[in-house]
């Protein structure tokens, strides 16, 4: 089993003036800081030394009057060592104190779960760009930002750790450090459900404090008062530490069909406010609504606090096969650049079920704290426009919008174009610059219907925007054509494209803003503004920004084929590969005439290459070995060895990584001829 360590979180109380002590302790200085007993440092500095081991104690937070500030800061300081300070407007006596500081010592652990594909709000979200990565409600920052910096209070909440797709990796580094706020990202190699997400999730916490208390939280939603969230979540966090799963219940300002609901039970002493959960409601007719909020029931947020420690036990209890797999998923993790990719095979065997069937409508120890502040789940467009603000005529718009004679709608419009409406009501007009929808708002759910018709009928607009993200940049489609294709490209300052090849199309790239810096085959060349240059059918060639702005060009693409699966990558930062699975991964490599990798070692894995074109120079340890096609070589775990090419044609070779661990990071570099650091 697991040996974990529990870290013990010091309150110190400085209040009270020591007046027994008159006069060498005063309001002035209080016997706490005076030095009566060790004519080296006060009682309080020997308080907070007793408690500076860091493998035994959190950071310390002391409790003082304001008055008494800058002694605590100063005294602090003089002995080298850390601790927070909280302030008291006026002395309250000690309990007074001694509930901040249990409210103080409860670090919460947000997990942000970031799956699913909003395709209730097709056609601005799809799977290329899923609604909570998109800016539909605020024009600055999309939910997932918003939600990430509404946890970001590092004195209430531990380090926010994210839970996402594969898919979405990217996405999710490159917001999270447009905010410059620091997360973990965990990616699920498929999506099982929440049950699996929320396992995952305690598991990781627990890894650190198997008491600590964790705090679900979906992407996707809508709260613009963050303190009052804020102090929700700490008061719902005393019912968590507690022992119960506590859930935030939003009070209703209308009788809602797609929202689930909650009947309060009796309250819960040690959460001031909160009751007992007497059951869950599924989402109701209207009727039902209607008599649901007169008998005082509360919207289900979809928020969770829980204890680690009590959550693995009911999920124990209930569904030991999503937790087995859980916790194999997590053991057997590896990291990838800056993520954690949870093992697929493992993740697997899951069983698809939510945290609400699994867990909470089946536990005894289920909670809710009754909240007012404004949330929304934005799951249709209808939401979306009762979060937005309305003009006098009761319309909501965003992008480029005329509007004559339109009542109570929503018009979203993307990108360049104006979308124009006249005389309509109650409808929602969405112009995206390859798909159009207009829906009333009364039936806007329904567009998760029109989605499944679109993927039915082969629809690539139906989960494939024309601009795609990549961890370089982006790519949208301007044209396309028989034997052509055109599309414009931004690469993010220091981006660097595979080096890659296609089979079937030559290119022309125009640069419009920066410098691209472009290989072809053995050559390197800088490419300025309203500078183009031409690569041929077969080219090995890669583009990537040197510059300190984002370069953009124009690329024609002209052949046969232009999808995107004739990209034949010879070598990517981005760990994208053939294949990736437990204890291997499958790569196809390509090295140019005269090309030559780096000598090196692993220590995690033994490789095998099989050689399909061209012939392979092999060094392994002392020995040089020349390998031809359809044939292969062993490189043993630990044994130095070196690829390179002497022929005249491209040497291509299927590598086969085999141990336990495959990252990029387990490579031991000896001698590099490219000024790679050793």
């Amino acid at each position: 089993m697991s040996q974990f360590t529990i870290q013990i979180h010091p309150m110190i109380l400085c209040g009270g003036t020591g007046t027994r002590l008159w006069p060498a302790s005063r309001e002035s200085m209080p016997k706490q800081f005076a030095r009566l007993v060790d004519a080296e440092r006060s009682t309080f500095q020997a308080t907070l030394a007793r408690v500076s081991d860091a493998t035994v104690f959190a950071t310390p937070t002391v409790i003082a009057s304001a008055e008494a500030r800058f002694i605590v800061a100063e005294q602090r300081d003089q002995l080298g060592l850390s601790a927070d300070i909280l302030l008291e407007p006026q002395g309250r006596d000690s309990a007074a104190a001694v509930a901040v500081a249990a409210l103080h010592a409860i670090q919460i652990h947000p997990m942000i779960l970031c799956g699913g594909t909003g395709t209730r709000l097709w056609p601005a979200s799809r799977e290329s760009m899923p609604k909570q990565f998109a800016r539909l409600v605020d024009a600055e920052r999309s939910t997932f930002q918003a939600t990430l910096a509404r946890v970001s209070d590092a004195t209430v909440f531990a380090t926010p750790t994210v839970i996402a797709s594969a898919e979405a990796r990217f996405i999710v580094a490159e917001q999270r450090d447009q905010l410059g706020l620091s997360a973990d990202i965990l990616l699920e190699p498929q999506g099982r459900d929440s049950a699996a997400a929320v396992a995952v999730a305690a598991l990781h916490a627990a890894a650190s404090d198997p008491q600590a208390v964790v705090l679900i939280m979906a992407a996707d939603h809508v709260v613009p008062d963050t303190a009052a969230f804020v102090d929700a979540v700490q008061r719902a966090a005393a019912g968590a530490q507690a022992g119960y799963t506590m859930t935030l219940g939003i009070e209703p300002d209308r009788p809602a069909t797609d929202y689930g609901y909650i009947r309060r039970g009796e309250p819960i002493a040690e959460a001031p406010g909160a009751a007992r959960v007497a059951r869950f409601v599924e989402k109701p007719t209207q009727a039902g609504a209607e008599a649901l909020i007169t008998d005082g029931a509360l919207w289900n947020s979809g928020y969770f606090l829980f204890r680690a420690d009590l959550m693995l036990a009911e999920l124990e209890a209930f569904v030991p096969e999503v937790l087995a797999a859980a916790r194999a998923a997590l053991e057997a993790a590896v990291t990838d650049l800056d993520f954690v990719r949870l093992d697929a095979a493992a993740f697997a065997q899951a069983p698809k079920i939510s945290i609400d069937y699994a867990v909470m409508e089946r536990t005894a120890r289920a909670g809710v704290l009754p909240v007012s502040f404004s949330w929304s789940d934005v799951g249709t467009w209808d939401a979306v426009w009762q979060v937005l603000d309305h003009d006098e005529a009761g319309n909501a718009v965003r992008g480029r919008v005329s509007l004559i004679g339109t009542k109570n709608s929503l018009v979203h419009s993307q990108g360049e174009g104006l979308t124009a409406v006249v005389g309509l009501e109650d409808v929602v007009v969405v112009s995206t610059p390859d798909a159009v929808l207009v829906a009333s708002k009364a039936h806007s759910g329904k567009v998760k219907e029109l989605v499944g018709a679109l993927r039915a009928q082969g629809a690539p607009e139906a989960d494939a925007h024309l601009r795609m993200y990549r961890p370089w940049g982006w790519y949208q489609r301007i044209d396309l054509g028989e034997r052509f294709q055109v599309k414009r490209i931004q690469v993010v300052p220091g981006g660097r494209l595979s080096l890659q090849k296609h089979y079937h199309r030559a290119e022309h790239w125009v640069v419009v803003r920066g410098t691209a810096e472009v290989t072809i085959d053995e050559r390197v060349v800088l490419v300025h503004e309203n500078e183009a240059v031409y690569l041929p059918i077969g080219s090995m060639h890669r583009l990537a920004n040197p510059g300190k702005i984002p370069l953009e060009l124009i690329e024609v693409q002209v052949g046969s084929y232009t999808g995107e699966d004739d990209i034949i990558r010879v070598e990517d930062i981005y760990g994208r590969c053939i294949d990736l699975g437990e204890r291997f991964q499958v790569k196809r490599i390509q090295v140019v005439p005269g090309g030559r990798l780096s000598l090196q070692k692993h220590y995690h894995r033994a490789e095998h290459w099989v050689v399909v074109r061209g012939t392979a120079e092999v060094t392994i340890d002392e020995r040089v070995v020349l390998v031809h096609e359809n044939e292969a070589v062993y490189l043993p775990i630990g044994s130095m060895h070196r690829l390179a090419n002497p022929g005249k044609i491209p040497l291509e070779l299927i590598e086969v990584q085999v141990g336990s661990y495959t990252g990029e990071d387990d490579i031991i570099r000896v001698e590099d001829i490219y000024g790679r650091s050793l």
